[in-house]
This record gives C-alpha cells, sequence and structure tokens, in this order.
C-alpha cells in the first residue's frame, strides 16, 4: 500500500500542538495515549528507545498530579492499568531510569513496549500489533475529547506506511480527514467531527477494552 501523504504543513502542525499545550489539565491523559502510541512507533522502528523512556516517565509522572482531567472510562481505567504494568515491569531492572546508556535504555523500552502491546493487541502478529497500538489510542483520545483531531488524524495515518492495505479500514480515511483540515481551513469545525466519527466508528467495529 502506497502510504497516504499529506502536505503536513508544519505550520498546522504547530499551531496544533500549541492548542493541545494550552489545556493543562489534559497533560497526564495526553501522555497516557502518547505513551501507548510511542509503544507502537517504538516497535515499528520510527522512534528510539529514548523518546519511548520520556514518554514513560512523562506518564508516571503526570498521573500524580492533582487536578489532572479523568474520563474513567473502560479504556483510560485499562490504559492505567497498561502503565501500572509497565511500571512493575522494570522494577526488577537495576535503576532502570537512572542508566542512560544505549543498552539500558532499550532494555527499558523493551519491556515497557511488550506490556503495552500485549495489553491493546495480544492476539497479533508484531507489526500489525503495534500499528493497532496506535491507531487504537489515537482514536480514544480523539472519541474522549483530549487529541486534537488533525494530529489524532495524522498519527493514524501515518501507519499506513507499516500496512499492507487498510484491514480495518481507518487508515485512508484518515488520512483524506487529514488533508481536508489542511486544504480547507474554513472547514475545520466540520472536519473535526467527521474525524471523531471515523474514530468512534473504527473503536465499534475493531476493539474493546480486554476484560
Amino acid at each position: 500500500m502506497r502510504a497516504f501523504r499529506t502536505k503536513l504543513d508544519t505550520d498546522v502542525v504547530r499551531a496544533e500542538l500549541a492548542a493541545r499545550a494550552e489545556h493543562a489539565h489534559l497533560r497526564f491523559r495526553v501522555a497516557l495515549d502518547s505513551l501507548l502510541a510511542a509503544c507502537g512507533w517504538y516497535v515499528l522502528a520510527d522512534i528510539g528507545p529514548r523518546r519511548l523512556v520520556l514518554a514513560f516517565e512523562d506518564a508516571a509522572v503526570l498521573e500524580r498530579e492533582e487536578g489532572q482531567f479523568r474520563t474513567y472510562s473502560d479504556y483510560e481505567t485499562a490504559a492505567q492499568g497498561a502503565l501500572a504494568e509497565a511500571r512493575a515491569a522494570v522494577t526488577d531492572i537495576p535503576d532502570a531510569l537512572e542508566d542512560s546508556s544505549l543498552e539500558g535504555l532499550a532494555l527499558l523500552a523493551d519491556r515497557v513496549s511488550h506490556t503495552v502491546t500485549g495489553f491493546v493487541a495480544p492476539r497479533l502478529d508484531r507489526r500489525a500489533a503495534a500499528c493497532r497500538v496506535v491507531t487504537v489510542s489515537q482514536a480514544h483520545s480523539l472519541v474522549d475529547r483530549v487529541q486534537r483531531p488533525y494530529l489524532g488524524a495524522l498519527d493514524i495515518a501515518a501507519t499506513a506506511r507499516h500496512l499492507d492495505g487498510d484491514p480495518e479500514q481507518v487508515i485512508r480515511p484518515m488520512g483524506a480527514l487529514a488533508a481536508r483540515w489542511e486544504a480547507f481551513p474554513d472547514s475545520r469545525h466540520a472536519c473535526a467531527t467527521d474525524i471523531v466519527d471515523c474514530a468512534d466508528d473504527y473503536l465499534a467495529r475493531t476493539w474493546a477494552v480486554p476484560s
């Protein structure tokens, strides 16, 4: 499958990241969803171990910060459980978070990504599971109104380069919606609604919170 490519307007990306950063009460949930997605990207070799470890540390620290938004949804509860399991999985690594060597970071990143990937997609092969982690975490973030619509659509669409086709029928639609967001600024409110609806439909068809 040829990866869907938008113009990737960096000015739009910067503006959306800035808009997301304005909502300080969402920092933990953004970090939690970003951690799950980072696990997928790490398995796919799109990011290195240092970046995943930083995402893990951010989520772990922000989880304890007062005033952070909670949806108490089944997904969020399960994702926090995966974070707790990941934290437990690295406790037997001596000085895990203090070891900044490449080997130490890789060991920690491997533990975290294995735990999280197993939570979201325990029965898929490694590549498909990694893509599922990205799409599911971003879809939930969109449905719960945590992630900016354009950023979530971009992340989901970006998994196209790692899959043969669009088996879950969400990658191409999200790529088209991201391109529409860039091309028609005056229609972004309607586009945002369509992105969230696409994410909601995808989750209803594809993924249920593990019991």
